[in-house]
């Protein structure tokens, strides 16, 4: 359905020009009263910043930075067995659909994340690149939507443990920011670098672009966003995220 009004009814309205993404995006789903709810888990809340009992819900939507349509969602547990509450229901008929979708409910975010996307593929819905928060940003899953044939801009988390080649080192995100030189003043922009997240099948490197930002909230901190297409200038990586 939103496929339909997508090609039928708002793509002829808009310039051609005009960039058109996917978003993916999660959100606690809380059932904090409930205690036999299949699938029920203690999963964490990124809003209170602590766990609590429910499930999460992982949307994947479409926008061309004016008008925003839901394409598809899915109900997540946990993929950890130790922190589901409720089990599946060992009566269900594993050929049955029902299944299909508790088996989903249990496997990793980003795996259910390249399917929703795939989903989007088979439909042929317009879009150039897909946006979603830090907590999916990870270079193999950067490059895993790369071969969906999408680019990717999100939001980078300075994960300790998550390394990008730059000037033949690995570098996590602050030694890379440390290293950076930054623009002076109140640049809103502070730098931007081209980095080495991995290797194609061929054994080529795959860059991206890494531009950080100033927090606004707290002027002493920086935010950083990446982008897999190097070829965008700083200002609009900036503002398709927007």
């Amino acid at each position: 359905m939103s496929s339909s009004i997508i090609k039928n009814d708002i793509e002829s309205l808009t310039s051609k020009d005009r960039v058109n993404v996917l978003i993916v995006d999660d959100s606690f789903y809380s059932r904090t009263r409930s205690k036999s709810v299949e699938l029920l888990a203690k999963v964490f809340d990124h809003v209170d910043c602590k766990y609590q009992k429910g499930l999460r819900m992982l949307t994947l939507g479409w926008s061309d930075g004016n008008t925003f349509l839901p394409l598809a969602f899915t109900l997540l547990s946990s993929e950890k067995e130790k922190n589901r509450i409720c089990p599946i229901n060992p009566t269900t008929d594993k050929r049955r659909n029902s299944y299909k979708i508790k088996a989903e409910a249990i496997k990793k975010s980003p795996d259910v994340m390249i399917d929703l996307i795939k989903q989007a593929a088979a439909y042929a819905i317009p879009g150039t690149y897909v946006l979603f928060d830090s907590w999916f940003t990870y270079p193999k899953t950067l490059i895993r939507i790369l071969k969906l044939k999408f680019h990717k801009i999100a939001m980078v988390k300075a994960m300790p443990k998550v390394f990008y080649g730059y000037e033949d080192k690995k570098l996590n995100l602050k030694s890379l920011y440390a290293t950076l030189k930054k623009r002076r003043g109140k640049a809103k922009i502070k730098a931007s670098v081209i980095v080495e997240i991995g290797m194609d099948s061929q054994a080529t490197p795959i860059n991206a672009k890494i531009v950080f930002v100033k927090n606004k909230n707290k002027s002493k901190n920086w935010l950083a966003l990446i982008s897999m297409d190097i070829t965008l200038s700083d200002e609009e990586i900036i503002r398709i995220y927007g």
